[in-house]
């Protein structure tokens, strides 16, 4: 079985994938900013199941943690990337804080695309890996009251599909 890594596995939609994948038998690396929710995660797909669940700490809306998380993984035998961490703010853009708006677009845009160059490069050199980007229907339109969410959205699935057109035909 396949190795995979889930970011913001410890929880909703990543978690939900995390049992799936875990039911079919892959062993799972889950990352996550919260260290609890992913020891209860570890802790019940491992009862659940037999396989090997692995937890890693990150802050991925942070400058330079996903290179640090795919220095910590790049030798641990991931083979499917799954960039699922992510996060949304509603409310009135100019009445928000902007850091926490950085915040989002350095987790929901820059972090998911600097793991997919990262992984995607030594997939490329083993000929066999695969990415999900996981994006939202927020992707398709414009967000009044979340701009900075729809926006990284529309990136991830503009940023996805691009690379998937390109790597069709090259």
């Amino acid at each position: 079985m396949q190795k995979i890594l889930i970011t913001g596995g410890s929880g909703g939609i990543g978690y939900a994938l995390a049992r799936v994948a875990a039911a079919h038998g892959h062993d799972i690396v889950l990352a996550a900013r919260n260290v609890e929710h992913l020891a209860l995660a570890q802790q019940t797909l491992q009862k659940d199941h037999k396989i090997s669940v692995d937890i890693k700490q990150a802050d991925l809306s942070k400058p330079g943690a996903a290179r640090k998380l795919y220095d910590e993984l790049k030798s641990d035998g991931i083979e499917i990337l799954v960039n699922n961490a992510g996060f949304g703010l509603v409310g009135d853009f100019f009445k928000e804080d902007i850091a926490d708006n950085i915040d989002m677009v350095q987790l929901n845009a820059q972090a998911l695309m600097e793991l997919t160059h990262y992984f995607g490069n030594d997939f490329i050199k083993k000929k066999r890996g695969k990415i999900l980007n996981v994006a939202s229907v927020a992707a398709f339109v414009p967000g009044p009251k979340q701009p900075v969410y729809y926006a990284t959205k529309a990136f991830v699935r503009s940023f996805s599909r691009a690379l998937a057109l390109w790597h069709l035909t090259a």
